[in-house]
């Protein structure tokens, strides 16, 4: 730390900040590398070259196994140490979330298409869907008509919250452009 911050602080407010004798700075900085530091540093990079083969997602159990593989003789608290200090991390699963509830009282469409994908002539046939999309200010409901003969977009609508207004705005402006 006191390296990282010499050039805007002196050394000794540093080394006195951190109660640290500015003798034994110079001297650690003079010193060579232990053997264990040196060991550290390929063991992150070997971790480094590991991580990337396998898309970013291993934990300390299955790095270890990586490594041990690639021929490294570790334990996994061996591994766990470099990974916490170096901010790697497994990616995790997301959690499941049910978005549909299908045992409601309201009263459900017909089903008029009844899988018949195949239409004739533009504007016969149209279909919605509503989905969702996380964003850094929260989920955003994005509904959708499409016209099954061309198979395009003819109306869309987004919005906070999935609800039937959500789903109108995006039949509104399917009508209004067809």
């Amino acid at each position: 730390m006191i390296e990282e911050h010499r050039k805007q602080y002196s050394i000794a407010l540093l080394c006195a900040a951190l109660d640290v004798s500015g003798t034994g700075f110079y001297a650690y900085r003079g010193r060579p590398m232990s053997e264990r530091e040196l060991d550290n540093r390929l063991l992150v990079a070997e971790m480094r070259a590991a991580q990337s083969a396998n898309r970013q997602s291993s934990g300390s159990p299955r790095m270890t196994r990586e490594l041990r593989s690639r021929g490294r003789t570790c334990g996994r608290h061996r591994v766990t140490r470099p990974m916490r200090h170096t901010g790697f991390a497994a990616r995790r699963k997301k959690r499941f979330r049910k978005t549909t509830d299908s045992n409601h009282s309201f009263r459900c469409a017909d089903n008029l298409v009844a899988r018949e994908f195949t239409v004739e002539a533009p504007n016969r046939v149209w279909v919605g869907d509503v989905t969702y999309i996380w964003t850094k200010e929260g989920w955003l409901y994005l509904a959708t008509t499409i016209d099954l003969f061309s198979r395009k977009v003819v109306g869309w609508g987004m919005g906070a919250k999935n609800d039937t207004d959500l789903a109108l705005r995006a039949l509104r402006m399917a009508i209004d452009t067809r």
